[in-house]
């Protein structure tokens, strides 16, 4: 009778301890996204896609050299902002740190296309179709990417059990936030 007790003692702790890394990792996902997340698409839409207006304008303009400028100039470093940001996030469960990488992966093909943008300007005709299948190149592996980050965040949300729910953001927005039902 003592052995049957130890092996079922052995067998609810090992169980236990399954449900607390499991809650840990869920909490971290939800942690990862509504704080880690939603912190680098503010800062990509404020910082970064503020200037894709500005530059789209430029680029109607039609000077080559000053849209690669600007490009090189204004945008690049702001994207590199929001890298920098997403590579200081350290998660430290694993499932939560591949997404991160997924994500951190997606946004440097961005930075390459953006880069090899910057390098169109001056270049020979025969040659910008070089460059541009170049640039279309990383905007593929860009949108693969990010859709695998898409993917893999969503196995994981249904692995832990957790849903979307929308509130008002700071700005008025409405914001998607991760959340998991109250008896978890």
């Amino acid at each position: 009778m003592k052995i049957l007790s130890m092996i079922i003692g052995i067998t609810l702790v090992v169980s236990l301890s399954g449900c607390s890394n499991s809650d840990e990792v869920a909490n971290e996902l939800i942690e990862y996204h509504n704080d880690s997340f939603l912190t680098f698409k503010a800062m990509k839409e404020g910082e970064f896609m503020s200037k894709v207006g500005e530059y789209i304008k430029i680029v109607k303009k039609g000077d080559d050299q000053v849209s690669a400028d600007f490009l090189e100039e204004e945008m690049l470093p702001k994207l590199n902002e929001v890298l920098d940001y997403l590579k200081g996030v350290e998660p430290d469960h694993k499932e939560v740190r591949e997404l991160n990488e997924l994500l951190i992966e997606a946004k440097e093909a961005g930075y390459k296309a953006i880069k090899e943008g910057t390098e169109l300007a001056g270049i020979k005709e025969g040659e910008t179709n070089e460059k541009m299948l170049q640039i279309d190149k990383y905007e593929n592996e860009l949108q693969e990417m990010y859709d695998s980050f898409l993917e893999r965040r969503d196995e994981l949300m249904e692995k832990y059990d957790i849903h979307w729910v929308e509130e008002n953001g700071e700005d008025g927005k409405r914001i998607k936030k991760m959340e998991r039902d109250a008896e978890h």
